[in-house]
């Protein structure tokens, strides 16, 4: 699991992978404490992954005593983020009764239900903002709900707290691109949480992704979550239609330039919930039927594949599936409308790496 990041990257990757195997605990309570561990390489790679709240839950759950600095700040982080996640959730909430009341067929997806079924309400899931699937037709009626529930159109200002409103070239982007309603804030009157970002999808896939993914089965299949310690619900996806949107979204971040040019490239806290949601429960029969398209499925399995690889698991040969692509095709990156092939290495040495750009900048350009 090691490679060229010593210690502190073989921490972060038993943190990512849930510490399943036999014995990961103890591993991970040895490097925690070994002398050689560099912890501010370690706080810096966790913060980039998305990471240092899994981080603050381990080292309270094991015990571990670092510097004492470092240890007064990781668990600070720990009960802002579980502070955090509990108010997006409960704001979630109340968007959905307001959902449901306007008759809205909808599903709470990835944070917003995983930080409680899948991390069991630990604050070890970090959670950026609260995202809803819906039918495209719900959109305008979906509008509608957040007018009236006074969620602004527009980008989170930290420098001034404020909402600042899209301009005409983004207002115009987003109706080009229709896979996703217009984000949507509303600010808050908390010291730790001042604002949440509400996100409406409307596919799973992405503009010329050459597949589609129908929403109504997994609408019809969706359940209740409980979230917020068990206080209220959400409905959510099943395990296996999680995996499938988790997976999709960890190939769209991974393979278009605009996110890493966004500094938001995909993060080891990605394939966390590809791993759990796989060891949650996944019916493979059900999955394999949402994989009837082929582009579809290469792209699902992609993902998979990388994960396989990266924390030895054998999800895609446990649900009867296989990669269908190249090696090349698992280290391409897409800019604008070109294919970049990633220098050697692998998917590991880009997730260590502290610049991506570099590596696909020293790629060589593929045929299209």
């Amino acid at each position: 699991m090691t490679g060229a990041g010593g210690l502190e990257w073989e921490a972060l990757e038993l943190l990512a992978a849930g510490l399943p195997a036999a014995g990961a605990e103890e591993r991970l309570r040895a490097l925690l404490r070994a002398r050689e561990l560099s912890w501010g390489e370690l706080l810096e790679q966790a913060i980039r992954h998305r990471l240092i709240a899994a981080l603050a839950v381990q080292v309270e759950r094991l015990a571990v005593a670092p510097p004492l600095r470092i240890g007064e700040h990781l668990a600070l982080v720990l009960r802002a983020n579980r502070h955090r996640v509990r108010v997006l959730q409960e704001e979630a909430c109340r968007l959905a009764r307001r959902l449901e009341a306007a008759g809205v067929r909808f599903a709470a997806v990835k944070g917003a239900v995983l930080a409680s079924s899948l991390y069991r309400d630990s604050g070890e899931r970090m959670m950026a903002d609260v995202d809803f699937l819906i039918p495209p037709a719900e959109g305008p009626q979906v509008e509608r709900v957040l007018d009236d529930a006074g969620y602004v159109a527009g980008r989170y200002d930290a420098a001034t707290r404020r909402v600042v409103h899209f301009s005409r070239r983004e207002s115009i982007e987003f109706r080009l691109q229709p896979h996703h309603l217009p984000h949507r804030i509303k600010l808050l009157d908390d010291p730790l949480v001042d604002h949440v970002d509400v996100g409406f999808a409307t596919h799973l896939a992405w503009t010329r992704a050459g597949f589609e993914v129908p929403l109504e089965p997994l609408l019809a299949d969706a359940v209740a979550v409980p979230v917020a310690a068990g206080r209220e619900e959400l409905p959510a996806l099943r395990p296996a239609d999680e995996l499938l949107l988790a997976a999709l979204v960890l190939y769209k971040y991974a393979s278009f330039a605009v996110y890493l040019e966004a500094g938001c490239d995909v993060s080891l806290a990605a394939f966390a919930d590809l791993v759990r949601l796989w060891r949650h429960g996944v019916d493979p029969v059900v999955l394999r039927g949402r994989l009837a398209d082929p582009q579809l499925r290469k792209t699902f399995t992609w993902s998979l594949e990388h994960t396989d690889r990266l924390f030895g698991t054998e999800i895609l040969p446990r649900l009867g599936l296989a990669w269908e692509g190249s090696e090349d095709e698992l280290h391409q990156v897409f800019f604008a409308g070109r294919e970049v092939r990633i220098a050697p290495g692998g998917f590991r040495r880009r997730l260590y790496s502290k610049d991506r750009r570099l590596l696909f900048a020293a790629g060589e350009e593929m045929p299209r």
